[in-house]
């Protein structure tokens, strides 16, 4: 399944299996999945990158809260009352640099959903049918369409996906005078990631497998100015070496001559 051409409503989520997002996907580098499945082989064989579920479940949460802080401040609600200190920040779980490294990746898998299909993650407790917010009926209606995204073909779209759904949610109950509900959307996310999509992660090799899964076009853009300033110089190499030669022979027929 793939996001039709309009922008589909929350309750999609219930009838549609799965969210592969091929636009969305297209903008970004794909790796071979033959050496991915070859190389988490190797690494469970040889016992390098053991990821334990605990440490996903983890690093999934500080992750929601910072992707959580992040949709409050572009839209100018962002504090510091909200009580978002409370969550270990990326920089400091195992693997701090690379974590972080994961959330920038992250972030620009959620920017392009949120371009792509912005009706979706707009007034999500409203979508949901949530007529009283609380902690509890946003908790369990998440989980429900979690739920339906990741029973098939997990990736890491529809984990970005969950995430936007998260966040969006966290605005609305910052808009309706909520913020005590946050640290309670980021435990209902870690749930559902330690129920969902763990042993997935686990067995990609960790958070950090979404940085070899795909490159932001912007990355992709530096190794082309790369290369194309290292041909440059080798053509001015060449051109410089024919130049001295033809000059040296010149030199030396006009000496011959006289």
């Amino acid at each position: 399944m793939s996001f039709p051409a309009t922008s589909p409503s929350l309750s999609s989520y219930n009838q549609l299996p799965s969210l592969d997002i091929p636009d969305a996907a297209r903008r970004y580098r794909r790796f071979s999945n033959v050496s991915d499945a070859v190389s988490r082989k190797l690494s469970t064989t040889l016992g390098w990158r053991t990821v334990s579920i605990q440490e996903v479940v983890t690093q999934a949460k500080s992750l929601c809260g910072q992707h959580i802080r992040a949709w409050l401040k572009r839209r100018g609600l962002f504090t510091r009352k909200l009580g978002l200190q409370r969550l270990r920040s990326v920089a400091s779980l195992p693997g701090g640099l690379a974590v972080c490294d994961v959330f920038v990746q992250l972030e620009g898998l959620s920017l392009e959903l949120e371009r792509k299909h912005p009706k979706l993650y707009s007034g999500v407790c409203r979508q949901m049918g949530v007529a009283v917010v609380t902690e509890k009926t946003i908790a369990k209606n998440l989980s429900s369409m979690a739920h339906n995204i990741f029973k098939k073909d997990i990736t890491w779209f529809k984990v970005a996906s969950f995430y936007n759904l998260v966040s969006a949610a966290a605005v609305d109950c910052v808009r309706q005078g909520h913020p005590e509900y946050l640290y309670g959307l980021v435990e209902a996310a870690g749930l559902v990631i330690e129920r969902d999509v763990a042993n997935w992660i686990a067995n990609q090799g960790g958070w950090v497998a979404i940085l070899s899964k795909y490159r932001t076009p912007e990355d992709h853009g530096v190794f082309q100015v790369i290369a194309l300033s290292v041909v440059g110089l080798i053509v001015v190499l060449v051109a410089l070496v024919i130049m001295i030669r033809t000059v040296a022979s010149m030199v030396l027929y006009q000496e011959s001559a006289i």
